[in-house]
């Protein structure tokens, strides 16, 4: 009733109402939109993990892997860090299921059930040979029906017999017939026929394991692909600073080359301007003390001042 439950809300999530929804909000199934819904892959099997309470919508799938800014959530983190923790359990799971093979074939387990064949074969082959000799006592008495049956009963005997001991070979290969898939965690009988092989591969709960086997190198590989891309990109980002630096120095040294010959030619221009300065001054200079002189003497021989010595 819950498997059919399951499988009917799982069937009507399609036709949900979520024009009032996005792939964002807590109702919807993370997994799902990312890739599928793990719950999914193992209803009614012995891995079955319970049913999936959230919305499982391809309209809100489809504009989640059409998103732009997508990688801006954790979703994929997260689906790749839980399909990793269910592969961890069915590790767990199949390590102890071989653990339980290795005890179960241990050597002294084969010895005993080897004693137990033997005596068997004992027992038989006593109960044999005292048919007969029942067998040989009827007839030399003329009971011909007994020892007619008594005849068909050693022969099964001797069958049962030799199918023992032409089986004694193979008996402790027959005790190692069971193994662990190492996809999903089943026991498996060992030369088994092809067809019951064949239905266990192509399982709900082989095929859910090797889904998520599947996805998860998958999502791997895409994870190694993103982070050479990013090495490359960091590497000419590096080369682009460096050039960018090595070019930005020597703009930096002709400006300040072209700062220094620049403060050089004003220095030498205001040194220039200062001797002409100075020529100029001293030049005004002469020619005032030049004036001067030729004042006084001029005012020394004026006629009023020679009179004045007469």
């Amino acid at each position: 009733m819950d498997y059919q439950k399951a499988m009917l809300e799982e069937l009507m999530s399609q036709y949900v109402d979520v024009d009032n929804k996005d792939f964002w909000d807590d109702s919807i199934c993370k997994h799902y939109i990312v890739a599928f819904c793990p719950s999914q892959l193992f209803t009614n099997t012995k891995s079955d993990l319970g049913a999936c309470d959230k919305i499982h919508n391809d309209r809100l799938k489809e504009r989640y892997q059409k998103s732009n800014d997508k990688h801006k959530y954790p979703y994929e983190a997260e689906f790749y860090d839980y399909l990793n923790k269910l592969i961890s359990d069915l590790s767990r799971k199949i390590r102890q299921g071989n653990g339980r093979l290795n005890i179960q074939s241990d050597d002294k387990m084969a010895e005993i059930r080897k004693e137990e064949r033997e005596e068997k074969m004992v027992l038989l082959d006593v109960k044999i040979k005292e048919l007969l000799q029942k067998v040989e006592e009827a007839g030399e008495e003329g009971r011909v029906q007994e020892a007619t049956d008594m005849q068909k009963e050693v022969e099964k005997l001797q069958e049962e017999l030799t199918h023992i001991k032409e089986n004694t070979d193979g008996a402790n290969k027959a005790e190692k017939r069971m193994e662990v898939c190492d996809v999903c965690g089943a026991f498996l009988v060992t030369n088994d026929s092809s067809d019951r092989l064949e239905a266990h591969y192509q399982g709900k709960q082989h095929q859910g394991y090797l889904k998520i086997r599947d996805t998860i190198e998958q999502m791997k590989q895409s994870r190694q692909n993103n982070n050479n891309n990013n090495g490359r990109q960091n590497y000419s980002r590096q080369r682009y600073d460096y050039h960018d630096r090595r070019d930005g120095g020597r703009q930096r040294d002709y400006r300040r080359y072209s700062d220094r010959e620049r403060g050089y030619n004003r220095d030498r221009h205001r040194d220039r301007r200062e001797e002409d300065d100075f020529a100029s001054e001293a030049d005004r200079y002469s020619r005032r003390s030049r004036r001067d002189y030729d004042d006084r003497r001029s005012r020394s021989r004026s006629p009023m001042r020679r009179s004045r010595y007469d």
